[in-house]
């Protein structure tokens, strides 16, 4: 399923993945980020302020911090970072390390989102064709997250389902933060604990 999915992108969604898969081609440790931080939206997601972010600085240091605990328990000396985000996000990893971005862009709205929340005004008045675009670019996105080695989510967010789905199918390693004890979680360590905690 998931080599199905990554092979079946359309040409479109090929034209901004392409150049994330060529950068990163090279690398011993692809690492991902996805951050949600909400754009200025009204309606569901500012009603829901247990999904926010409080301390930006903090997160990112944090996630800094996993993200260098994960690269010394291996013999990596390429690695890479690429972060897909509502938002521009400038995360503060070692130099030595490369910065995945993609080389076609069509950039963000500057407020609400173009897809996912049908009260959204906020893609009225784009034209067919850059409604196609943003789709995938945003498609382009959740696929680049499931290809990395190393996937980290600090907050929820519906739009990492499949990348999550992808990643695991790859036997890939996925982080979860808690906000509250300010760390990262692996997935397989939560189930480990949850299956044991109720014997599973």
């Amino acid at each position: 399923m998931a080599v199905a999915l990554r092979d079946a992108a359309s040409p479109s969604v090929l034209s901004f993945l392409n150049s994330i898969r060529q950068k990163s081609a090279d690398q011993d440790i692809k690492l991902c980020l996805h951050v949600r931080m909400g754009n200025n939206e009204k309606g569901d997601w500012e009603l829901k302020t247990w999904r926010h972010i409080e301390d930006m600085e903090s997160l990112m240091k944090n996630t800094v911090n996993a993200m260098k605990s994960v690269v010394e328990n291996t013999n990596a000396t390429k690695i890479s970072v690429f972060t897909a985000s509502d938002t521009n996000i400038d995360l503060p990893v070692p130099k030595e390390w490369k910065i995945i971005k993609p080389s076609k862009t069509i950039g963000k709205p500057t407020e609400g989102v173009w897809f996912g929340d049908q009260r959204s005004e906020t893609n009225k008045n784009l034209t067919q064709n850059v409604k196609n675009e943003a789709m995938a670019e945003a498609v382009s996105d959740i696929l680049a997250l499931g290809e990395c080695d190393g996937l980290f989510i600090p907050t929820y967010s519906s739009f990492t389902y499949l990348s999550i789905l992808l990643a695991r199918a790859r036997n890939r390693s996925i982080y979860f933060y808690h906000q509250r004890k300010e760390r990262y979680y692996e997935l397989n360590s939560i189930i480990h604990t949850i299956n044991k905690e109720y014997k599973c």
